[in-house]
Order: C-alpha cells, then sequence, then structure tokens
C-alpha cells in the first residue's frame, strides 16, 4: 500500500486534498476506496482525478497492486490567473523499483517527480481544464508509456505559446535537437526590439520552456512577433497580448 498527496495552489487559492495510490482490494473503477471531488467555491483551483471507467471527478483514486503500470489522469480547474503550482508528497512511500512521473501533454513535458517533486504552469484565470497524468510502474513501462515525450527532436522548432492570447502568464516553448545557445527575444511587428527573454542559454536537446510575465509597463496589448535563435536557425511566430 503507498499514497502520494498532490497540493495545488495559486496565489492565495489551494486544493490539497488529492491522493493517488495503491491499496488490496481496490479496484480500477470507482469503489469503496475512492473519495468525490467537492464543487468548488469563490476563488479556486481545482485537481481532480478522472476514474478510468466512466466520468467523474475523485480527490481520492486508489487502485489495485498487481498492474506493472498505473496511469491517473488528473484535470485542473481555476478561475484565478497566474502560476499553477502542484506539489507532491509522500513519493517515499512508492516502492524504490517504481518510477513516479507527471506528464503534461500541453506542454509536451515529463518530468520525474522522484527528483523533482513540484511543477508549475501558467492559468489564465478562464476555469479552462488542464490535462496531467502521473504515472507509476517500473522503468520499462513508464519509458514505454512516455513514448514520443522522450523522444529527441528532429529540428529547432518555436512551438505554440500555452495558453494563448497571453494576458498574466505565458509558458512559451522551444525544441532543440542537439546541444545548442538559445536567444528569445519580443519584437513588434515592424521589427522593433522589445525585450530578450532568454539571452544566449545553452539549451539540451528536447522541448524546453520559458515562463514567462509579461510586465505591464513594459509589454502593452497588442500582436508581436517572438523569435528564436538556436545556434546558426531563427525561428518566428506571432504572439497576441492581451490585457
Amino acid at each position: 500500500t503507498w499514497q502520494v498527496d498532490v497540493v495545488a495552489q495559486i496565489e492565495q487559492a489551494r486544493d490539497k486534498l488529492n491522493t493517488f495510490g495503491v491499496a488490496p482490494g481496490a479496484r480500477a473503477g470507482m469503489d469503496w476506496a475512492d473519495g468525490h471531488e467537492p464543487p468548488p467555491v469563490g476563488d479556486y483551483v481545482s485537481l481532480a482525478f478522472q476514474p478510468p471507467t466512466r466520468d467523474g471527478s475523485l480527490r481520492r483514486d486508489l487502485r489495485g497492486t498487481d498492474a506493472s503500470l498505473h496511469t491517473w489522469r488528473a484535470k485542473i480547474q481555476t478561475n484565478v490567473p497566474g502560476m499553477v503550482t502542484l506539489r507532491a508528497t509522500g513519493i517515499a512511500s512508492v516502492p524504490q523499483d517504481k518510477e513516479v512521473w507527471l506528464v503534461d501533454p500541453a506542454l509536451d513535458r515529463a518530468q520525474n517527480l522522484r527528483d523533482i517533486p513540484h511543477y508549475q504552469f501558467p492559468a489564465s484565470g478562464d476555469e479552462a481544464t488542464r490535462r496531467l497524468r502521473f504515472l507509476v510502474g517500473s522503468s520499462a513501462a513508464v519509458q514505454q508509456a512516455l513514448g514520443r515525450t522522450a523522444d529527441r527532436p528532429q529540428r529547432v522548432e518555436l512551438l505554440p505559446a500555452v495558453p494563448h492570447p497571453v494576458r498574466t502568464h505565458a509558458a512559451l516553448r522551444y525544441q532543440v535537437p542537439e546541444p545548442t545557445q538559445v536567444t528569445l527575444e519580443l519584437h513588434d511587428l515592424l521589427g522593433r526590439h522589445v525585450a530578450t527573454l532568454v539571452d544566449r542559454r545553452r539549451a539540451e536537446p528536447g522541448t524546453r520552456t520559458y515562463n514567462w510575465t509579461p510586465r505591464a509597463g513594459a509589454v502593452s496589448s497588442g500582436t508581436y512577433m517572438l523569435r528564436l535563435r538556436a545556434g546558426d536557425t531563427t525561428r518566428t511566430r506571432r504572439l497576441v497580448v492581451v490585457r
């Protein structure tokens, strides 16, 4: 038997009653071991697990002990704009031969929670649903489940910002196929430099994320061009800021 608790927080809003794990006699569907997510009130952030066999929202989702890989699908909603922080505790209760990973499909990111037990992503505060996955299993089973998330990119790419349009926070993502030096800049539509966000930073192969909070005095509402330089390659993408 083991359990991992996950706290979700943004500003002063917090949801701390979230648990996934295994227990003898528990089943993959909804049963005695599970607990329903209460409805949110006021300024809130809500993290809930989705049962694998039906729709629903669970604050506690326990499974049986006999699977080589367990996948918990979680959904996060909030009406507060800013950075959502997830913190996992109780990972030490998971057997050492099991890996514990968080997967964020929206940002194409996968994080080993044994190494870093917290994770952040930007939210616009419009109550849109953000979907994540928690994977627990043997190294081989987890790595197979990660699939394309663990693949090395084939070329330099500047990916769409999340969320977009940008209001208070955004995750700016780019991919590089090999170690290289990257610069990320913001320009107006006339090509004039507005801000340097990443300045000649070394990036390892994979998908990299820069969490951006546009300062009100420096970046006003409008359309901009985001420019990535990675080695000899340049990529641009249109970026809309809404205040």
